[in-house]
């Protein structure tokens, strides 16, 4: 590998490394990212060759932590949330609309953006205003949103109950209510009348299987809790379904009778998303250390475990490898197929940002000496990596 640009962030001694955490996205000919500044949110675009760049600036309220931040390419422009929705092309921001509050959850439904800040918004992309809203305030003191796609329709906890919503009109559909069970969420259609269901109260969380038709829970696996559950999210591959609880633990359930096929420690904690590939699984973990992890899906074994100095919070993928940095000053590409170092480069300063490849290219951030502030670079692969 090799550094072909560095782009200069603003620096002082006030920086912390997690507002750099934001989304690195590339569209056309430019880079797209933001960054939070004391006051202002500095949103940047940048030439992708040559890596030179402007930055506009907006308050940074209400404030939202980077890592929460999301962004997408539409209609050939891109769609960036940093704490106000932005609509931008390489010469500048075309649009943006101010929210009502943080975003928790977000779903792109065709030309609609769907997002939650305690009430459900449409966020119409070709006006870019707001189509329609829904109020999901419910008695109990649990998180809304977590939005999920179920067929035509989006599903959602609100209201004391599982919604299932008409992105096009706003309009609830259907929704699912079971006696002394708080919070249901994210539900998968293992045919038309059977669903597999997460949910969680304070004491308790986990995957329940549901009959429509009769109302009955044919199954339910639970775990206890200390709160509400943190991840309310179900990964559905074959005949098994996965859930994280709480960060720690990653378990397998078996579709058909309910009962664990497998459950591992993510330890200390999971720091990604789970991302299902070739009948394994990969993620990354973290506290002061930890590791990017590969899996098998079907007896939860570990394939390959690597190292990162200060864990692993972001990974980007390239054919058959992926590509990582961390604390050790080191962006390196790893073979999916053993976990084995590809190639590597030694850059000045820690890697801190998410990290984003594209046509053999990887961009990321690094942190600053005392010589040199923190900077978005672009690092080209090897020809023979």
């Amino acid at each position: 590998m090799k550094l072909t640009w560095e782009y200069p962030l603003v620096t002082d001694e006030h920086s912390q490394d997690y507002e750099y955490e934001a989304p690195i996205i590339l569209h056309g000919e430019c880079v797209f990212y933001a960054c939070k500044q004391p006051r202002t949110i500095d949103f940047h675009i940048i030439k992708s060759q040559t890596g030179e760049g402007r930055v506009h600036s907006f308050p940074a309220t209400p404030f939202v932590l980077p890592h929460k931040w999301f962004a997408f390419v539409h209609d050939d422009h891109v769609i960036y949330y940093a704490g106000e929705l932005i609509k931008a092309d390489c010469t500048h921001i075309v649009h943006s609309i101010k929210l009502a509050g943080n975003v928790t959850s977000h779903l792109l439904c065709g030309n609609y953006l769907l997002v939650v800040c305690d009430k459900l918004y449409s966020i119409d992309l070709n006006t870019f205003s707001v189509a329609w809203e829904l109020d999901l305030s419910s008695e109990k003191l649990y998180r809304t949103g977590e939005l999920a796609r179920f067929g035509e329709w989006v599903s959602c906890y609100g209201q004391n109950q599982l919604l299932f919503i008409d992105p096009q009109s706003g309009r609830v559909m259907d929704s699912i209510r079971i006696p002394r069970i708080n919070k249901l969420y994210h539900p998968v259609a293992l045919d038309d009348d059977t669903l597999l269901i997460g949910y969680t109260n304070w004491t308790n969380a986990g995957i329940l299987k549901y009959r429509r038709s009769t109302k009955e829970i044919v199954w339910r696996h639970k775990r206890r809790v200390e709160g509400p559950q943190l991840t309310c999210r179900i990964w559905h591959e074959g005949n098994h379904s996965y859930w994280v609880k709480n960060d720690t633990e990653l378990i397998c359930i078996d579709d058909d009778t309910g009962e664990e096929v497998f459950q591992l420690r993510t330890t200390p904690w999971l720091y990604t998303d789970l991302q299902f590939m070739d009948g394994s699984i990969l993620y990354g973990t973290a506290g002061a250390n930890g590791y990017i992890n590969r899996l098998n899906t079907r007896t939860g074994q570990m394939q390959w475990s690597v190292y990162q100095q200060n864990g692993c919070a972001y990974y980007g993928i390239y054919n058959e490898t992926a590509l990582v940095g961390d604390f050790s000053k080191t962006v390196t590409q790893l073979s999916l197929r053993d976990g084995a170092a590809v190639d590597q480069l030694r850059l000045d300063g820690e890697v801190v940002g998410r990290i984003t490849v594209h046509d053999r290219q990887v961009y990321t951030v690094i942190w600053g000496t005392e010589n040199k502030p923190i900077c978005l670079v672009r690092i080209e692969f090897s020809p023979e990596a």
